[in-house]
């Protein structure tokens, strides 16, 4: 097991790789809300062992952080807070909401499309905009559980901070819909694509920006290992059966296309399928897909992952491990094997259940830990900190890792 000790707000692993504990929270709290907003109408009160974040990606000096309605009682989904604005600790920093209080606050529980419901892991594009999937749904994980939009997928332009695209999902789950990856260049931002995995029906769909539509694929490999359900994080015993969960996308092609890596949370193999595949609505129609689709490889033991990303610039794949609580890596110019997998970092109590990874556009690591099942199963402690948003460059992250080809051997 690799020792891991917190110095100074830095998370040192025996690979030596550091990884910057940038934000930590005991209990999530607002600002830029109205005065009324902590008293308002029962389903949108501020209750604050609702609020639990999910998602974090960072993009030009704003760290955006959802916060799902999974319970009654969470003021705004979709919010940001300013790097700049951060003490010498990363103490408990409030969340904005974003664009604005308005856009998230539910009046009421009838269908407005232009309130923002409920987000798990937004994602940022090449062209400088924020993509998310809002479920629509209120109180998801409690018997008040009740439907308020269709499930959508929303574009937010992060020079304007306005809207440019609400899509609702037709034939969608409103509870399967974890990530959200975009496939798009600044030179040509209107030929955008999005690949949108949904872990409940085990599909995986693709929206064509230019064209507003999307067409779903299906296949075997988007299930989960039914042998790998079985988790225990941290005393905790439970079962899931996640399937295709994340995508990410290897280093653009000569022709434009690109390799699409994905994988269910309850597996510890990684697959792959060309863009070019994906984006011909035609091949979504095919009962069979020849060997477009294809086994990549074996992560290791207990490597059941939520999300992963992928560096352009390094060529190198991290990913979150929810079974370890830490943040592995692979280097691409390597084989896809167990033997050149290794942990830039890992703690039962610093990262307990990392629940994002994103890397932005300066090469930079982001990731967030939520203690997720504790909060699910159990209770959270208040008087310790929960959540954390960790932060590194990539080429910092693994160094010492099997993954830096150039470490001392």
């Amino acid at each position: 097991m690799i020792t891991v000790v917190l110095v100074l707000g830095t998370l040192l692993s025996a690979s030596m790789a550091e990884i910057e504990e940038f934000y930590r929270w005991k209990v999530l709290n607002y600002t830029n809300v109205p005065d009324d907003a902590f008293s308002d109408a029962y389903f949108n009160k501020y209750i604050p062992e609702s609020n639990l974040p999910n998602g974090a990606v960072h993009h030009n000096g704003r760290v955006f952080i959802t916060v799902p309605r999974r319970r009654i009682g969470v003021l705004s989904s979709l919010n940001y807070i300013e790097v700049d604005h951060r003490d010498k600790d990363g103490n408990e920093p409030l969340l904005k909401p974003y664009p604005d209080y308005e856009t998230n606050r539910l009046d009421s529980l009838e269908p407005n499309s232009n309130r923002i419901v409920s987000i798990l892991r937004p994602t940022v594009d090449e062209c400088d905009r924020l993509w998310f999937i809002d479920s629509g749904v209120v109180s998801s994980y409690s018997s008040t559980r009740q439907r308020m939009n269709q499930p959508s997928l929303w574009v937010i332009d992060l020079k304007t901070n306005q809207k440019v695209r609400r899509f609702e999902i037709p034939d969608a789950n409103d509870n399967g819909y974890a990530s959200i990856t975009v496939d798009a260049e600044a030179e040509n931002c209107n030929d955008a694509y999005a690949y949108v995995p949904d872990l409940v029906r085990r599909v995986l769909s693709v929206y064509s920006f230019r064209e507003d539509r999307m067409w779903t694929f299906k296949h075997n490999y988007f299930s989960f290992d039914p042998l790998l359900g079985d988790l225990n994080v941290n005393g905790l015993k439970f079962q899931w059966d996640d399937g295709i969960f994340s995508v990410t996308l290897g280093t653009r092609q000569r022709n434009g296309f690109r390799t699409a890596y994905f994988h269910p949370m309850i597996s510890n193999n990684e697959f792959t399928v060309n863009t070019q595949v994906l984006q011909n609505r035609s091949n979504s129609l095919r009962e069979y897909h020849n060997d477009d689709f294809n086994l990549l490889g074996y992560r290791g033991p207990n490597k059941q992952s939520t999300k992963h990303a992928f560096d352009p610039k390094t060529e190198i794949m991290v990913y979150a491990e929810i079974a370890r609580n830490g943040l592995g890596c692979w280097n691409s110019k390597l084989e896809f094997s167990e033997a050149n997998h290794d942990s830039m970092g890992q703690s039962d109590v610093l990262m307990f259940y990392p629940t994002d990874i994103s890397i932005d556009e300066n090469g930079v690591m982001w990731s967030l830990t939520n203690s997720f099942p504790r909060w699910l199963y159990g209770s959270l402690n208040h008087s310790e900190y929960n959540f954390r948003v960790w932060r590194s460059p990539v080429q910092e992250a693994i160094a010492g890792t099997k993954c830096d080809l150039h470490r001392a051997t």
